[in-house]
C-alpha cells in the first residue's frame, strides 16, 4: 500500500472516528444502545455472538482468497484479518470488497468454468453493507436503521463468498 493510500484510508478513519464520537456522545443513542438495552449480560453475549460472527467471516474470506490462483489474488489474503481492526475496518472493508471483487474477476477472466457465476463478483452485497454499516454510527434512528439493514446485506455477501469458494473446490 502507498503512502497516498494510507494516508486517505487514515483521513476516512479520522472521519469514522468523529462519527463513533458523536455517536458516543449521544445521551441514551448511538453505538452502544441498543447493546445496553438488553442489560449487561445479555448486551455482552451479543457482542461476543457478533465478534464471533464476524471472526468467521473473516476466515471464510481468508479461504476464499486462498482458493484462488496466487496470480488472481489482488491482495494478501491475511490483509483480511484487517477488519477486526475497529475503527480502521469501517474504511478498510471497502478496499477489502473491492480486492476481493477484482481477483473474483480475475480468476474467472482465466476460467471459463466459472463465466457468468458470480454476476457483480460480490461488489453490490459488499459494498452496501460497507456503506450501511458507515452509516450506522449516526446516532438515533438512522443509524440503528442502516445497522438493521447492514446486517442482510453482509450476510449476503457472506453467502456469496461461501458460494464462490465452493464453486473454487476441486470437483
Amino acid at each position: 500500500m502507498g503512502v497516498p493510500l494510507f494516508l486517505l484510508k487514515l483521513l476516512l478513519t479520522a472521519g469514522v472516528c468523529g462519527l463513533i464520537w458523536w455517536s458516543l456522545s449521544e445521551p441514551g443513542q448511538g453505538i452502544l444502545a441498543e447493546v445496553t438495552a438488553f442489560g449487561p449480560v445479555v448486551g455482552a453475549l451479543v457482542a461476543l455472538a457478533f465478534l464471533a460472527a464476524v471472526i468467521a467471516y473473516c476466515r471464510d474470506l481468508v479461504r476464499l482468497m486462498h482458493a484462488l490462483r496466487p496470480a488472481s489474488r489482488r491482495a494478501s489474503p491475511a490483509s483480511f484479518w484487517l477488519m477486526l481492526l475497529i475503527p480502521w475496518n469501517f474504511v478498510e472493508d471497502f478496499f477489502i470488497i473491492a480486492s476481493l471483487a477484482a481477483s473474483l474477476r480475475s480468476e474467472a477472466a482465466d476460467r471459463p468454468d466459472l463465466t457468468g457465476r458470480w454476476g457483480r463478483f460480490g461488489l453490490v452485497s459488499g459494498l452496501a453493507w460497507c456503506g450501511l454499516q458507515i452509516v450506522s454510527l449516526v446516532p438515533h434512528p438512522v443509524g440503528s436503521a442502516a445497522g438493521l439493514l447492514a446486517l442482510p446485506f453482509w450476510l449476503w455477501h457472506w453467502r456469496f463468498a461461501r458460494r464462490a469458494r465452493a464453486d473454487l473446490a476441486p470437483g
